[in-house]
């Protein structure tokens, strides 16, 4: 491969001979030590390379030899600027490419993160560039060691982080932080009581005195699990009374759907704007306001920059940007129920926490206003349990 290369960069001569006086010509080639390779028959010619320095030595040993010889191709970079030596724009363009590849090199293009699971990329690219490290970072200037520190310091939840330089891509590799095992504060006295009303249908209690039992109704404030009682040796417990207490409880639920409701009519006028980062910096290439509309969908695509497989240090942001106007569209009386059911088992499937034992609903539609309105309700098993704290009574103390 590294071969290829040098010979592309150098250049290289294909010439080719009667196939009847290839083996001839080989040998005079060998005999006159003239460098040479890739030979091939095809279609009565037998092909040979040549390095841009031996072609000229090639050509006159088959002068010599009495054998036809012909420059069948060139390839290589002095060939294509020969071609183009009189295009001097095309010239100084592909020099101030090069020269900005080069000085490109001395530049950040990507950051990798490696490692991560609880935090997210977004968190850790920010608190990279406040250490110091960021998409066009000044290479020469990087030091490794200090945005390590200064990333762990930023963010508690990593233990270990390195920062790894290959060419202008950089590798932070991190490592999080084992959470700690879940407290559990014991301290100060604490008696459970009910967050809500509801019907018991199980408790648990891990410490203090249940006070309820399956099938009891209870109410909001009540006490479930006491934190000061009596033992059965007639001493008196103080303690956090911890616990779960089940309970079946009622959630309810409203939606009013009007018949009459506004909806999106798309014009077909489209706006779109593009912007570049380049090493860190913004470019963009629109004037005026960013949307030209009142009403507007937006999509944002982000995206690098390549020219074949390689990639440059440039994102590439476009903002496509859809016009649409307000209009009012009628519905059915049926058609509003739909909406209003699928409302209320939508809420009961994400907002409701707990097992669902029951639901039921009542839609009723109001002529005059143009609407349906759905009440629901939701029987739910949840934890109702709530410490709060108290102050203990001691024995000298009256209650």
């Amino acid at each position: 491969m590294l071969y290829r290369i040098l010979n592309k960069i150098t250049g290289w001569y294909l010439v080719k001979v009667p196939k009847d006086k290839g083996t001839e010509y080989l040998n005079a080639l060998n005999k006159n030590r003239v460098l040479f390779w890739g030979m091939i028959n095809r279609e009565g010619f037998m092909y040979v390379r040549f390095s841009a320095f031996s072609c000229g030595a090639g050509l006159r040993v088959a002068e010599r030899e009495g054998i036809e010889a012909e420059v069948e191709k060139t390839v290589g970079l002095p060939f294509i600027i020969y071609k183009y030596r009189n295009r001097h724009g095309l010239a100084a363009g592909t020099a101030a490419g090069l020269l900005l590849i080069l000085l490109s090199t001395l530049y950040v293009w990507r950051i990798e993160i490696v490692g991560n699971v609880n935090i997210s990329d977004k968190v850790i690219y920010q608190a990279l560039a406040e250490s110091g490290l960021d998409i066009g970072t000044y290479i020469p200037t990087l030091q490794p060691n200090s945005v390590r520190t200064l990333l762990i310091l930023k963010l508690t939840e990593l233990s270990s982080a390195s920062v790894n330089i290959k060419g202008n891509h950089i590798t932070v590799e991190v490592i999080e932080r084992n959470p700690p095992p879940e407290f559990i504060d014991y301290s100060g006295f604490y008696h459970v009581v009910a967050s809500r009303d509801g019907l018991v249908m199980q408790v648990e209690a891990y410490s203090g005195m249940p006070l309820v039992k399956k099938g009891d109704v209870v109410q909001k404030g009540q006490l479930l699990i006491k934190g000061q009682y009596p033992s059965y040796r007639g001493l008196n417990i103080i303690t956090h009374a911890r616990g779960k207490v089940k309970a079946m409880v009622y959630e309810d639920f409203v939606i009013t759907v009007p018949l009459d409701f506004w909806e999106k009519t798309y014009t077909g006028n489209t706006d779109v704007k593009v912007s570049y980062n380049v090493l860190g910096k913004d470019i963009n290439l629109f004037l005026g306001v960013l949307v030209p509309f009142t009403n507007y969908d937006a999509k944002v695509i982000r995206e690098e920059v390549k020219i074949g497989f390689l990639k440059l240090p440039v994102i590439k942001t476009t903002l496509t940007s859809r016009e649409y106007t307000k209009g009012t569209t009628e519905i059915t009386t049926e058609e509003a129920k739909a909406k209003a059911l699928g409302a209320f088992y939508a809420w009961c499937e994400s907002e409701v926490e707990g097992e669902i034992l029951k639901r039921y609903y009542k839609i009723d539609y109001d002529k005059k206003a143009r609407c349906v309105t759905l009440w629901g309700t939701a029987e739910v098993v949840t934890d109702i349990a709530l410490e709060v704290p108290f102050d203990p009574v001691y024995e000298n103390q009256p209650e």
